[in-house]
């Protein structure tokens, strides 16, 4: 996963970001069952984002959980980070929505 996101740090104009990526287990999450975390250091331009390991993916959840999707969503959050939006209100809801469509539209167009 680090050469696909060393990939999408070109296309999402991120190449001056040194962006770590690991697998992590769901128990090591800091929200369980999510399927990606983003930790970052803007002024640093440092970030670090933690997949959910397969192994813990529930099959009925397959779909959904596509690492390189997730990726890409956790990427997008560099840009929209500093809003600072509160995790739990509408507006939240509305930036997840909008980065989860430019994500799956970006892997839909990269995969043609």
């Amino acid at each position: 996963m680090q050469d696909r996101c060393a990939y999408w740090q070109q296309i999402l104009r991120l190449q001056d970001w040194t962006i770590t990526v690991e697998i992590k287990r769901d128990r090591d999450m800091e929200t369980s069952r999510n399927g990606g975390e983003i930790v970052t250091l803007p002024k640093h331009r440092r970030a670090w984002i933690y997949l959910l390991d397969p192994t813990d993916i529930r099959p009925e959840a397959l779909p959904e959980n596509d690492m390189e999707k997730i990726l890409i969503h956790e990427l997008l959050h560099i840009y929209t980070e500093p809003f600072g939006l509160p995790d739990d209100g509408p507006k939240n809801t509305v930036e997840e929505q909008m980065i989860n469509a430019l994500a799956e539209a970006l892997l839909k167009l990269d995969r043609r």
